[in-house]
């Protein structure tokens, strides 16, 4: 389809508890997420799905997940990667305003953000709950050429890959 979009919709990838007095928001990743967020952007490199721009939580985990994939992918520029304070414990709807905000010029789209909202928010598109387990991304067409006319019932979903699934080529 000319004009088609893609949208990947990823959990951050796995983070610390080893201070348990670090506030939530502010978790880094641990020495296992480090290593998933890396294999992860090397698996869409080799699904050749580039990446146009990653909107992600301001969450440490999930700002780290992003900047991982932005350094692994290598061709994501600095402005093409935003922190959105809203990703923070969103609800499926907040990523669903920001999705129709989105310029046209992009065509992949990757949003990262947090468990319960990212299983929501993919159980809303495809219509069936799915797993989505630390680093796992979930990938969806958008039967239409405009963000701004996303609904959830133009999407359908192609894969969704989950580290322990697709990474043990990797290691």
């Amino acid at each position: 389809m000319a004009n088609s979009k893609k949208l990947l919709v990823m959990r951050h990838a796995k983070s610390s508890w080893t201070d348990a007095g670090i506030p939530d928001h502010d978790r880094p990743l641990n020495r296992r997420g480090k290593r998933d967020a890396v294999q992860m952007a090397q698996f869409l490199i080799s699904q050749d799905i580039p990446i146009d721009r990653i909107a992600a939580s301001t969450a440490v985990r999930a700002d780290q997940t992003a900047k991982s994939i932005v350094k692994t992918v290598g061709h994501l520029r600095a402005n093409q990667h935003e922190s959105r304070a809203e990703f923070y414990l969103a609800a499926p709807r907040i990523y669903m305003t920001y999705l129709r905000s989105v310029d046209e010029s992009i065509s992949t789209l990757m949003m990262i953000g947090h468990n319960p909202g990212l299983e929501s928010l993919v159980q809303n598109l495809h219509g069936r709950w799915e797993n989505m387990p630390t680093a796992a991304i979930a990938c969806f067409d958008l039967a239409a050429a405009s963000w701004n006319k996303a609904d959830p019932a133009m999407f359908r979903l192609d894969d969704v890959w989950r580290p322990k699934d697709i990474l043990e080529h990797y290691r």
